[in-house]
């Protein structure tokens, strides 16, 4: 998969964060080397509210809440 490959490659991560949409609902992929989690769908017709939290908490949370390992330097 695509996050497989990302953990591969970018070896500063601890986490990724993938989300997928389909029919109308959004699910969260959490992954780390021990394997992936995946959320119950959260409908966005019905609670859009709780969709712009989540696109909010991505876009504006910082690099280690993002899955980047602060103790790795580049």
């Amino acid at each position: 998969t695509k996050g497989y490959l990302m953990m591969w490659e970018q070896p500063w991560r601890r986490f990724i964060l993938l989300f997928s949409i389909s029919k109308f609902k959004l699910r969260a992929h959490y992954m780390d080397c021990s394997g992936m989690v995946i959320s119950k769908p959260l409908p966005i017709v019905t609670s859009p509210e709780r969709f712009v939290n989540v696109l909010n908490t991505i876009t504006l949370g910082n690099c280690s809440s993002l899955g980047f390992d602060p103790t790795i330097h580049i």
